[in-house]
């Protein structure tokens, strides 16, 4: 085991939110130090090598904070808990897209809610998030896209124009396009 700060995540203070000096301990550590950042209190736990991955920290924060808001984009609020059970549905769909360890899962979208929810699913699914510009259109959008040969594509609704153009001719990987997000195409 190795020394890892269980706080990657912080969540804001507030009525109602659990603070990670707080929120018990998962069974099987113990506390060793901690230390305030942004007026949020870490702990310091024992964690094998093996869970330092994000997909293991989100799953923590989960149980650790549950309720807690871990985000808020323009009144789009999300909890540790929603994130854990979002991304697991949405990584569950991945699969049956065929989505599989080590495939990429291309992200033509804008920070949000759901761009941390794929992210999170693609990661579950042990496949390869390649978030691309959003910026870019034309054939500099389909250069980044042939170059990162994806099974999937994750794209925000938004930026669907965009994504119409490009060619993807020749491109055998890329079987789905999934729309993110609920705004209207531009």
């Amino acid at each position: 085991t190795a020394r890892c700060v269980d706080a990657l995540i912080l969540a804001r203070q507030g009525p109602g939110n659990a603070s990670p000096a707080t929120a018990p301990p998962r069974p099987g550590t113990a506390p060793v130090a901690g230390r305030t950042i942004a007026g949020v209190t870490s702990t310091v736990i024992d964690i094998p090598r093996s869970q330092w991955t994000l997909v293991e920290v989100v799953r923590r924060q989960a149980e650790r904070l549950g309720d807690a808001e871990l985000m808020d984009v323009e009144g789009d609020r999300l909890t540790f808990a929603e994130l854990e059970r979002r991304s697991s549905q949405a990584a569950t769909a991945l699969a049956g897209l065929g989505v599989n360890p080590g495939d990429r899962a291309l992200a033509l979208a804008t920070n949000s809610v759901e761009f941390l929810v794929a992210m999170i699913a693609t990661h579950k699914r042990r496949a390869v998030f390649t978030p691309i510009n959003t910026e870019l259109k034309g054939s500099f959008l389909e250069h980044q896209v042939r170059n990162s040969d994806p099974v999937v594509v994750l794209c925000d609704v938004e930026l669907l124009p965009a994504f119409q153009h490009v060619d993807t001719s020749g491109l055998d990987a890329v079987t789905h396009t999934v729309l993110i997000g609920s705004g209207d195409p531009a």
